[in-house]
């Protein structure tokens, strides 16, 4: 395929009406996004962040060689991610970013406890998510939900026959349940013993 052949495609693909099912927020960064808010924060950065085209290349992770590797990236995305305003704009630009794909419906999946170094309490941290997907969602229709999830490797999984053993999970379950009734999220408990939990 030649490149106006290809371009001619990707710009058909673009403007399919898509939905997006599996997005994560902390890897959803525009690289100047990123830039700014750590300039903004005084949040050091690798010294090879010049500029964000040189982000966008070192976000983008082709040489891991397991897991570990590929999720230590996101320790720079989430260093950003701990107060109110960056994380509602990171949930905008993320939603009106989506929209110039051609996504329709997105499901922007996180752990707000990663997002609670600053101090914010996990309810705070979801509101400033969901305040930026709304705000999004008005200006371009693009739909987005959002699902909590609890990260295995952060806590033991619960013994459901008894509270105080899976105590570490229920604030996170709880406010799954509370912004449910918002019409806003589902929650996932990510265990490689257990299937994802839905509510």
């Amino acid at each position: 395929m030649n490149q106006e052949a290809l371009n001619a495609f990707t710009e058909v693909v673009q403007a399919m009406p898509k939905a997006e099912l599996h997005c994560h927020l902390d890897g959803s960064l525009r690289p100047a996004t990123l830039l700014d808010l750590s300039h903004a924060q005084g949040v050091a950065m690798p010294s090879q962040f010049t500029t964000a085209s040189a982000v966008g290349v070192w976000m983008r992770v082709d040489d891991a060689h397991n897991l570990e590797e590929y999720l230590a990236r996101f320790e720079i995305t989430l260093a950003v991610m701990q107060d109110a305003a960056s994380l509602e704009r990171i949930a905008h630009e993320l939603i009106l970013d989506a929209s110039l794909d051609g996504v329709r419906y997105i499901e922007v999946r996180f752990c707000p406890t990663l997002n609670t170094r600053g101090g914010m309490s996990l309810d705070d941290v979801v509101s400033a998510v969901v305040r930026g997907m709304v705000r999004g969602e008005r200006e371009t229709g693009t739909v987005g939900r959002v699902i909590i999830c609890a990260l295995r490797r952060r806590w033991r999984w619960p013994n459901w026959q008894s509270r105080s053993r899976g105590a570490a999970w229920w604030p996170l379950i709880w406010l799954a349940v509370s912004w449910v009734t918002r019409r806003m999220c589902t929650h996932s408990l990510l265990t490689l013993r257990a299937p994802t939990i839905w509510l």
